[in-house]
């Protein structure tokens, strides 16, 4: 089990009924994909989001761990920039 991790995967669809998505992305953790169930796609029902537990030398879970990565540098950087007052 030590060579495995656990992902969420977030597929995006164009219409309803749709079987195969038009966009994906991979996480390493839940509160990464939270702003998805406030979004337009969520709303209308084109977003599934799947747990899955693959090898940690996937390119998968590298893909997620890059994407998990990105989205907490990218939070930090706005809280840097935010203004004292708004913390």
């Amino acid at each position: 089990m030590n060579n495995f991790g656990f992902v969420y995967k977030v597929d995006f669809f164009k219409e309803k009924g749709d079987i195969l998505p038009h966009q994906n992305m991979l996480f390493l953790n839940a509160e990464d994909c939270h702003w998805i169930f406030h979004s337009k796609q969520w709303a209308e029902e084109l977003v599934k989001i799947e747990y899955a537990m693959i090898p940690i030398d996937d390119p998968l879970y590298m893909r997620a761990k890059v994407t998990s990565n990105c989205l907490k540098e990218m939070k930090e950087k706005q809280e840097e920039e935010m203004p004292v007052s708004e913390r």
